[in-house]
């Protein structure tokens, strides 16, 4: 086995010492007990995502968007979906999706999304419409609830829940550690959120059409859902936990040694992937860069500043070159929204 890799934390790298979960919760409790003491720019991102979760790929979208294949697809594949940040920030002028895939192996993941597709949006927003942001003891009975070792969620969305998995994550650091997390004044993220689902707020428009596109939700492991979706049309996005953050994912069982099990599942994919990483030596060893395309771009790490000792080099490994990406003409240049109301 390939040496262990010193922890990478995608978002927060003043927060790489910790070993766990727990550890993480503790450390950002300790360092942003109100999201008030964050810089503007880490607000606004925080405000303007679906919804803040860890790995997330709201400030990557622009280059990921630019790197993908010209060819359209039947099928675009979130193998790792997270908050989806990939597709629900899709240029649709640019790139069109009839059919794509939700999958991830949290179950509260999967039960929010089933909760949105199929304008589900409008049902779970009468749910938390009229619920106050904002209230320690109700995030922390919501918290206890959702992560309850009894909770069961089968296939039905499950709308009560969804809405209390929502608080949590808008009252947490940056979507981090939600299981364990103490409370922190979200400014507001939970009521933002609700104006993302009301069919009547017109700045959201594109981010529900995107919504509207995701037509399947499932919770498989990632050699299975890609198995079961691969095909010469089928575009596999994928974005698995970064080395060294392993265990910084709630209701997860991805470990060290699937990142070998993942590369085994891609060689043989007969579609387009498009993987992202850090760089990082396990990189080279399981894609090495002269039979895989890669592609880069430096971003600022969560919270700090812009400078080069916060800066990471994101890298995005695919099975096709830079003649079939969609845009050649990429952005060496951290990444700025310009419009915040998606």
């Amino acid at each position: 086995m390939i040496e262990k890799e010193p922890h990478e934390l995608e978002q927060l790298e003043q927060f790489s010492t910790a070993q766990n979960e727990n550890e993480l919760a503790d450390l950002i409790s300790n360092a942003y007990p109100d999201l008030s003491t964050i810089t503007d720019a880490s607000r606004e991102e925080f405000i303007a995502q679906f919804l803040p979760y860890i790995g997330g790929k709201y400030r990557q979208a622009k280059f990921i968007q630019a790197n993908l294949p010209t060819q359209q697809f039947d099928k675009y594949v979130s193998v790792f979906g997270g908050m989806m940040w990939d597709f629900l920030r899709l240029d649709p002028n640019k790139y069109s999706v009839q059919h794509a895939v939700y999958n991830d192996f949290n179950h509260l993941n999967t039960n929010l999304f089933r909760c949105v597709i199929n304008q589900g949006y409008n049902e779970l927003y009468n749910v938390v419409k009229d619920i106050p942001n904002n209230e320690p003891d109700r995030f922390k009975e919501y918290q206890q609830e959702v992560y309850s070792p009894t909770l069961v969620l089968d296939d039905n969305p499950n709308f009560d829940i969804a809405m209390k998995y929502v608080y949590v994550l808008t009252n947490v650091f940056s979507g981090l550690a939600p299981a364990t997390a103490k409370f922190v004044n979200g400014k507001g993220g939970f009521d933002t959120f609700k104006r993302k689902l009301d069919i009547t707020d017109t700045r959201h428009v594109k981010l529900r059409k995107n919504l509207d596109k995701i037509s399947e939700v499932v919770k498989m492991d990632f050699a299975d859902v890609i198995s079961r979706y691969d095909s010469q049309n089928t575009f596999l996005f994928v974005d698995p936990p970064y080395v060294g953050t392993e265990d910084y994912y709630s209701n997860s069982s991805f470990n060290y040694d699937d990142h070998t099990r993942l590369r085994d599942s891609l060689v043989a994919v007969s579609g387009k992937f498009q993987l992202c990483y850090y760089e990082v030596d396990l990189l080279s060893a399981l894609y090495p860069e002269g039979k895989f395309p890669w592609f880069r771009e430096d971003f600022v790490v969560g919270s700090s500043s812009a400078t080069k000792k916060n800066k990471k080099v994101e890298v995005i490994v695919t099975n096709y070159d830079r003649a079939q990406i969609l845009d050649e003409n990429i952005n060496n240049v951290l990444y700025r929204e310009d419009n915040l109301s998606i």
